[in-house]
């Protein structure tokens, strides 16, 4: 999960542990792709909602020799923080051309 926009953005376990530009990466869930659950908590800080926006990435990692990793990016969703609103919610994802993904 990464936060964009304003002087201040990040997204961490512990917000105040945060530094602009900060970025969030949840646990590896191994076999969990039909019914991915991670149930971690996670804070987002935005100095300005009104020019921010969230972006959700779902990644592949893959160790490359054990020593370097990278990274293959398979969807993602991208919202706008003044247009979020509390309870429970499904993002409709997008591949890398921005088509959704059904």
């Amino acid at each position: 999960m990464e936060a964009h926009g304003g002087s201040f953005a990040a997204a961490g376990e512990v917000l105040d542990a945060c530094a602009h530009g900060d970025v969030w990466t949840s646990h590896t869930k191994q076999r969990n792709g039909l019914n991915p659950m991670w149930n971690e908590h996670v804070e987002v800080g935005v100095s300005h909602p009104e020019l921010a926006v969230l972006r959700f990435c779902v990644s592949d990692l893959q160790s490359a020799g054990g020593a370097s990793e990278s990274s293959k990016d398979y969807c993602f969703a991208t919202l706008p923080v003044a247009a979020l609103r509390s309870g429970y919610r499904s993002l409709p994802l997008r591949d890398k051309n921005g088509c959704l993904v059904s």
